[in-house]
Parts: structure tokens; C-alpha cells; sequence
């Protein structure tokens, strides 16, 4: 996609007009930013483009009478948390959610939408689709997991895989893992994809070597996990509904966790 420069400056103009601030403490920055970085969401949470994570509270950027204030969101600040001259590959992206606890006005939520993938394309990445996510939760478990930081979240933990080609064990150990991953204290991921061949089932050798795997992470306090399957075009849809509804409830109990989740990623 791409916005010619007169479209791109009137929406910097939208965005970047002042508006007096109220006598009011200034409202901490109205978004949190992620890098991509770790194995575990290069690999699993996320698509190989996807080089940050962004979530916009929308709410914050509306005054009493539900009209944007543009002067909340601050693009400075954006440009400066990624870098004013990043290192940039073609088809990158920013991954982006504009939430909202209700319903907005459709003239701010779309001028906002504008906004955001303006920046994004001045800043050398593509975005495809901008999200809008009516509810808070994920801003609210996103802000818990942070400990109420804003702006840009840097996360220094690794979250390096152990296994082999038939599955690999991931150890969640960063708030945005977490966000994504149902916050799971580890992620078991099937790399073979299901086809039309596909069973949803798993032999005793393999459930063993995901509970040897997830007992040499020495994860402490271990209650939850995420399994994740890949799916070809012509996957199975009997064996899918079978590893979801059964098999993984199975393996779970096996390994001691208390919940469980699967997550389905689409290949070709």
C-alpha cells in the first residue's frame, strides 16, 4: 500500500496540531511498543515481517466529548523508540492495534487508523492492516505484565528453543510472550505440518520427549502451556479438531499442567 506524499502530509498536519493541554498532569503515553525480537516470536507469535508489536490505547486520545486529540499520541516519541533511521528490508511491517474499551466515533477511530499507518510507511515499513480491538483486555493485561510501563517496552530475556525437527519447546519468559501466548510459562510447537495425511494423535515416544524437554527448562511454578500446530491448505479438519479437543487436554495432564491452549498458525 502506499500514500501519496499529499495525503501523507495532511495527515501529519491532522496528527501533529497543538492542542493546550489541560491544567492536569500530562497523560502517560497512550502506547506500548515492542521490538520483535526473541526466537520464540520470530518463530511462533508472530509473521517473519513483523519487526515491533504496537498497541495505541485509543481512549486515552479522546477528550470528555469522544473527539481525537491528536496531540496525545506523539510521533516524536515513536520515531525516536525505533530509531529515526532504521534498518529497514523490504516487506517489513509494524504489527498495530488501536483499542478501544467501547465503540468510538468511526470520524476519530478512522483518522487515528490514517495516522498511525502514515507514520509507519514514512518510517520505511509496510502494514497491511491495522487492527481495532473493541475491549480493553489486552491493553489491560498488556499494562499488568509491564508493571504499568508505557512507550517503548525493551525486553532483554531470551527465549531460545530445545528439541529437534519434530517438536522444539519454547520457555516464555517476556511480557509480550506472554501477551500472546495465553500467558503460558512455555510453548510446545509441532514444526511438521498437518496435511491431508494428519492423524491428531501422538505416539508415546513423542509425549515423552515434550515432558523430558519442558523438565530440562526447569520452569518454576509450572502451570500452563500452549501447544502449536501448523497447517497446510489441505490439513485434515477431522485431525485438527481432534489434537484441539483431545489430544492436547491429554498431553497436558501428562505433562502436570493445569490449562492448556492451542494455537493454529496457517502455511502453505
Amino acid at each position: 500500500m502506499r500514500i501519496s506524499s499529499l495525503a501523507l502530509s495532511l495527515i501529519t498536519a491532522a496528527v501533529s496540531c497543538h492542542i493546550p493541554a489541560s491544567a492536569a498532569d500530562p497523560p502517560q503515553k497512550a502506547y506500548l511498543l515492542f521490538p520483535i525480537r526473541t526466537e520464540l516470536q520470530k518463530n511462533c507469535l508472530f509473521k517473519p515481517s513483523v519487526c515491533y508489536y504496537l498497541l495505541v490505547h485509543g481512549d486515552s486520545l479522546l477528550d470528555a466529548d469522544g473527539k481525537l486529540d491528536p496531540s496525545r499520541l506523539n510521533f516524536d516519541d515513536l520515531s525516536q523508540d525505533i530509531g529515526y533511521f532504521p534498518t529497514v528490508q523490504k516487506g517489513d511491517t509494524i504489527g498495530a492495534v488501536l483499542i478501544f474499551a467501547k465503540q468510538p466515533p468511526r470520524a476519530a477511530a478512522r483518522l487515528l487508523n490514517l495516522a498511525v499507518l502514515g507514520w509507519a510507511i514514512a518510517s520505511g515499513y509496510e502494514r497491511h492492516v491495522l487492527a481495532t480491538d473493541i475491549g480493553d483486555r489486552e491493553w489491560k493485561a498488556a499494562v499488568k505484565l509491564t508493571k504499568d510501563v508505557r512507550g517503548l517496552y525493551k525486553e532483554e530475556n531470551d527465549e531460545n528453543a530445545v528439541g529437534d525437527d519434530t517438536v522444539r519447546v519454547y520457555p516464555v519468559r517476556t511480557a509480550l510472550s506472554r501477551l500472546h501466548a495465553a500467558n503460558a510459562d512455555c510453548v510446545v510447537w509441532f514444526p511438521k505440518a498437518y496435511d491431508k495425511d494428519a492423524t491428531g494423535t501422538l505416539d508415546d515416544q513423542t509425549t515423552t520427549k515434550v515432558k523430558n524437554l519442558i523438565a530440562s527448562l526447569k520452569i518454576k511454578d509450572f502451570k500452563r502451556v500452549e501447544f502449536g500446530i501448523l497447517l497446510k491448505p489441505d490439513a485434515d479438519g477431522k485431525a485438527v479438531k481432534r489434537f484441539t479437543d483431545k489430544t492436547a487436554g491429554e498431553l497436558a495432564k501428562i505433562l502436570g499442567a493445569e490449562q492448556y491452549s492451542v494455537r493454529h498458525s496457517h502455511v502453505e
